[in-house]
């Protein structure tokens, strides 16, 4: 059974990389607190859009081509594969990890899921995150993916609704 851990950013991956040199290291590379995360569109089509919105923004090239690495990635971990989600408890964070639940959630088989979250920054955490994973529950992808269409809805009105609303992810 393979050990991936999903994170966000070089730095975090780097770090994790360091301290678990077994383990795969799958780096989530997208600014979704910046530029259109628009809904209605599939995923592929909103990969096009947030690679131009990045490349344009920030100067950087072939983000399109490590968005499909890593869907490609995420799609292919064979089930009973150990996935851990190692994210910050800040928004940036918080974005990509419901668009993993809910990239995740629309799979047939899913890997063995756990989450750990810690306040920023994660490299200095990673003890401490480590002994704190648990197990992510179908009703937490659900939400996740539900928090997902939420935040790309054309108007607000599902983000304030949900945000009202108990859930079973942890804060």
């Amino acid at each position: 059974m393979s050990r991936i851990l999903i994170t966000n950013g070089d730095h975090a991956a780097n770090a994790l990389a360091a301290h678990f040199p077994d383990a795969e290291i799958l780096i989530w590379r997208d600014v979704l607190i910046e530029g259109p995360v628009p809904g209605g569109i599939d995923d592929e089509a909103l990969a096009d859009i947030r690679a131009r919105h990045i490349e344009e923004a920030f100067g950087v090239s072939d983000v399109r081509a490590d968005f499909t690495r890593r869907d490609r990635a995420l799609h292919t971990i064979p089930a009973g594969s150990r996935v851990e989600l190692w994210f910050e408890t800040d928004l940036h964070d918080q974005l990509q990890l419901i668009q993993i639940l809910s990239l995740i959630g629309a799979r047939v088989t899913r890997p063995q899921l756990l989450l750990t979250l810690a306040p920023p920054p994660l490299l200095n955490r990673i003890d401490e995150m480590a002994a704190t994973l648990i197990p992510v529950s179908a009703q937490q992808i659900t939400e996740g993916a539900k928090l997902w269409s939420a935040f790309r809805a054309s108007t607000p009105d599902a983000v304030v609704a949900n945000a009202t609303s108990d859930t079973s992810l942890p804060e």
